[in-house]
């Protein structure tokens, strides 16, 4: 039996072209919607729904073209694809009439919350390495007004020793200003410091203070003993 082709456009309309095809050929096979349910292995409630066009009961597009493939494997082996395109067209038909409605309903019709233009990539990516580049700027900017390091490698707290000069050694922020008991000590291009500072005899406190262009102040204090 041929299938019936020449009916109105669904997409003037609408039409059940596919339930009349479906319905026509399963009763010249002499089955009832039962039996063809059992045949392809299907839920009856969707070969009824195929047959009366309620597309509502399907979750999704993909589900019915699924049924209707092992449907049309009983009842058209030769022409399964022919099934599958007035599917096709009525289920679209299907959607925009859904959609029709959704907007009948809201007033308002949907926009998508977000849609990414090349302008609006373009947009991103300047926010992005303008982002980075702030961050950059802002870590330098932490790092040049934080206090500047200063360790005191000798002498050691609590030190005794003889003789009248000690070695005040150490390294510090290259940038910085460096004293110790308000004399200035010498830095090199890395931060060292390495010189020879006369104290009088008995308990001396030494007070180290590196000080960055900044105003930020780190201090050390050691207390020898000259003996």
């Amino acid at each position: 039996m041929p299938l019936v082709r020449n009916v109105q456009n669904p997409m003037e309309g609408g039409t059940d072209i596919l339930a009349i095809n479906l319905c026509e050929r399963r009763k010249a096979l002499g089955m009832s919607v039962d039996d063809l349910a059992r045949e392809a292995r299907v839920s009856a409630l969707y070969a009824r729904a195929l047959e009366e066009g309620d597309w509502d009961v399907f979750p999704a597009k993909i589900y019915a073209r699924g049924i209707l493939m092992r449907i049309a494997g009983v009842l058209e082996p030769g022409d399964g694809a022919a099934f599958l395109e007035m599917l096709d067209r009525e289920w679209l038909f299907y959607a925009k009439k859904k959609s029709v409605a959704a907007i009948g309903q809201s007033g308002v019709r949907r926009e998508p919350l977000f849609l990414l233009t090349p302008g609006g990539l373009r947009a991103i990516l300047a926010g992005g390495i303008l982002l980075a580049i702030l961050g950059f700027l802002g870590v330098r900017l932490v790092v040049f007004t934080a206090p500047p390091s200063l360790a005191v490698l000798s002498p050691e707290d609590r030190a005794a020793l003889a003789g009248p000069t000690v070695r005040a050694r150490g390294t510090t922020e290259k940038e910085s200003r460096l004293t110790v008991n308000g004399r200035e000590l010498t830095i090199d291009e890395r931060g060292n410091f390495d010189e020879e500072i006369e104290l009088p005899l008995g308990p001396n406190r030494l007070q180290f203070i590196s000080e960055s262009r900044f105003g930020k102040v780190t201090r050390e204090v050691r207390h020898i003993l000259m003996r």
